[in-house]
């Protein structure tokens, strides 16, 4: 009890510093919001071996960190965003139809390699265009668990296109 105490005490100390320090890093309030969230979560699992004089830095550390994932993620996000417009730009030129289905079938295997959930996911957020917490809400599940089963995704599509490229 006296743990809880004193977690509520720092959570209510640092959040709102928290919060704008992540707005430095990351622009959309709702995203700050998530990663402090997330940091406090943290915080919460390792609250027994977090030295309580060192719990501000501790915080701050993790919050930075999770602003650069995430600013990371929105980089590898745009790239895929970008990739899939220069596809769609390409199959409305002059190009043979059955290369363009063909070129459908290879992204349809490619996203058959994904475990089913993860699959799900990554297709809200990409081809529907969700945000996270869009996602997270429909599924009833994290937007933290929504980030992981993207980042896994991108990371399986990437070893995938490598080995591709390699073969």
């Amino acid at each position: 009890m006296e743990d809880k105490l004193e977690f509520d005490d720092i959570f209510r100390l640092y959040y709102s510093q928290l919060f704008f320090y992540a707005r430095q890093y990351v622009d959309d309030e709702n995203e700050c919001d998530d990663i402090v969230s997330s940091a406090y979560e943290d915080a919460w699992r390792h609250f027994a071996d977090i030295e309580r004089k060192a719990a501000q830095t501790w915080l701050f550390v993790n919050v930075k960190r999770k602003c650069l994932d995430w600013l990371r993620h929105q980089q590898s996000h745009r790239f895929y965003a970008k990739l899939q417009l220069q596809l769609a730009q390409r199959s409305t030129d002059d190009i043979d139809p059955l290369e363009t289905e063909e070129r459908m079938e290879k992204a349809m295997r490619q996203l058959n390699l994904l475990p089913e959930n993860t699959r799900t996911i990554f297709t809200r957020c990409y081809v529907d265009g969700k945000k996270y917490r869009e996602v997270a809400e429909e599924l009833e599940i994290s937007t933290e668990t929504v980030k992981k089963h993207v980042v896994r995704a991108l990371k399986i599509l990437r070893q995938s296109r490598e080995n591709h490229k390699n073969n």
